[in-house]
């Protein structure tokens, strides 16, 4: 973090000159609160000719990686270079339109080479329509104290720092940063991570190119404790019911922050787990959501992080499970949330209640199973249904009623559960491919086997459900015109489940409820049915399944990263 020479050290102190003036006289501090976002934008555009572009040791900071396989993997599609950056600048510049993020950070006690590199991160950005708000919990360690004033001296005027004069937590700290905030969005930035040189272009460039989304997020990895990244976790689409069974969306994470403000911030009831709150009350107000499927974040392994040893702060659970608990409540849905004890610390699990009155219909092979389908349930008073292949059974006596209990969430379409023979993953979640025929999601692995985002192991929402196991409900198979006819096998319960998708209705995966059986492949499969389905289906089927990553493979079960080809 140098500081500017010659003739760019003349025109720095000008330009902090007047942003002095902004801040201590009073008259022109009240005609620049008029004007706030246009003036904070108006120093960034002053600010333009104090940028240096990052040297080529800073972007090989990014490409220090744990397993060169994945160093490879980021080397052929998402490097981070100085052309790269310089593109990127010089294309933002001339955007029309340039949304200003506001990258809020709380920090106690940071040990000051990670603050460092976080400030960098934001100071190092390609898009620099920023401003980034440091938020000081009131630090006693005198390293971060010297860090902060090694900070305050660069005189950024897009950089400011906060100091509590007690601590006050997570928090109040993040909703004070955001209240002082000038930007349109807010991006989250922890104290100790840091965010990618092509983060805010990405981001700003995805606010403009959705019509002003209220929430984006981003893919992430980790950095260990040695700067070398790894693990990259690749999430799926807006999954609203994923929510319930953790906070697959945090970070990088961007909110408009005029919700977060209507929102009500952050709630220090939830401190630990506020981020999840925060986005469970959110899914309740909007839909606009939007992924960007990089890695704009490298959330780092600390000894005392989460990410490191998930018992450093096992508080945090505690209070995820009440986010999860308090949002059941909300909306009026009678469960029990829980920690699921088969996967890693932070994911949840919900027990629902109430019992729906529902009809089990039980097939084999059939010369047209829709046909057959649609009479049963024409013919039948109940208004749920639970269809099963022959030989299908429920781990336990309830796993029928539970499954079918999920429809008590509104907006669900089918439901399907988790399928297990001899100990081993029959069905743990299929993936629409552009050739017609689903990808079985961890096939033959232990039925133990958690996933990537354990996604074997939590409810979430699914674009396809399994033919040997689908709940539907009559009102919906109306509203969808019944199953179609024109399909002779179990292609017409895919075909049902994306028209539910079609419908704005929602899939989900509840592995909660298992089922075993003796059969493990499909055996009624017919070619035609592939056709008519590849050809109704062909633009969703060409477009990446959204409830899977598209950097992931089509051609392995375990959710590995696609290969360079």
């Amino acid at each position: 973090m140098g500081q500017p020479r010659g003739s760019r050290k003349i025109y720095h102190h000008l330009v902090c000159l007047l942003h002095t003036l902004v801040q201590r006289v009073p008259k022109v501090r009240r005609v620049a609160a008029l004007f706030k976002p246009r003036m904070a934008r108006l120093w960034n555009l002053i600010f333009y000719p104090l940028v240096s572009v990052p040297g080529s040791a800073y972007f090989e900071r990014f490409h220090l990686t744990q397993h060169p396989d994945y160093g490879h993997w980021l080397e052929h599609f998402e490097k981070n270079s100085s052309i790269t950056w310089k593109e990127q600048y010089r294309l933002s510049k001339k955007w029309p339109d340039q949304p200003l993020i506001s990258i809020v950070t709380p920090l106690y006690n940071t040990p000051s080479n990670l603050l460092i590199e976080c400030v960098e991160s934001a100071l190092f950005q390609s898009y620099q329509q920023w401003e980034l708000i440091l938020v000081d919990d009131a630090s006693n360690d005198r390293s971060t104290l010297n860090c902060l004033s090694r900070i305050a001296r660069i005189k950024d005027p897009r950089i400011k720092v906060l100091t509590n004069r007690k601590n006050r937590g997570t928090c109040q700290s993040t909703n004070r940063g955001v209240r002082r905030a000038s930007g349109e969005y807010i991006a989250f930035l922890d104290h100790d991570d840091r965010i990618t040189p092509n983060a805010l272009f990405e981001t700003a460039r995805t606010i403009s190119g959705h019509d002003r989304p209220d929430l984006i997020y981003s893919d992430r990895d980790l950095i260990s404790p040695s700067g070398k990244r790894h693990d990259r976790i690749s999430k799926p689409a807006w999954s609203p019911e994923t929510l319930l069974s953790g906070n697959y969306l945090f970070h990088l994470m961007v909110a408009k922050r005029s919700l977060f403000l209507e929102l009500g911030g952050y709630r220090k009831d939830f401190e630990g787990s506020q981020d999840l709150d925060f986005v469970l009350r959110l899914a309740e107000v909007t839909h606009r959501v939007v992924h960007i499927p990089k890695v704009l974040y490298n959330f780092r392994q600390a000894e005392t992080s989460c990410a490191y040893d998930m018992e450093a702060k096992s508080f945090i659970f505690e209070k995820g499970v009440k986010a999860v608990q308090d949002a059941l409540d909300r909306r009026g849905i009678n469960g029990k949330a829980y920690e699921l004890e088969h996967a890693w610390r932070g994911n949840y699990g919900i027990r629902l209640k109430n019992r729906l009155a529902h009809d089990t219909i039980i097939y084999n092979r059939h010369p047209n199973l829709a046909e057959f389908l649609n009479h049963r349930i024409k013919s039948s008073g109940k208004a749920y249904f639970l269809i099963k292949r022959e030989g299908i059974q429920g781990e336990e006596e309830e796993t029928d009623s539970t499954l079918v209990s999920f429809f008590q969430i509104p907006g669900i379409g089918c439901i399907t559960g988790k399928i297990v023979s001899n100990n081993k993953i029959v069905h743990a979640g299929l993936i629409n491919r552009p050739e017609g025929i689903p990808l079985g999601l961890y096939m033959d692995f232990p039925s133990e086997t958690p996933g990537l985002l354990a996604s074997a192991s939590i409810m979430r929402n699914t674009s396809l459900t399994h033919p040997w196991c689908c709940a539907i409900s009559k009102e919906i198979w109306e509203a969808l015109g019944g199953f179609d006819n024109a399909y002779g096998g179990i292609y017409t319960l895919f075909d049902f489940a994306m028209g539910c998708l079609e419908k704005g209705y929602r899939n989900l995966f509840v592995p909660q409820t298992q089922y075993r059986t003796e059969k493990r492949k499909q055996t009624d499969i017919y070619p035609e049915d592939v056709r008519l389905y590849k050809k109704k289906w062909q633009k969703r089927l060409n477009t990446n399944d959204p409830h899977y990553n598209q950097n992931l493979s089509l051609n392995h079960c375990d959710m590995r990263l696609r290969t360079p080809h």
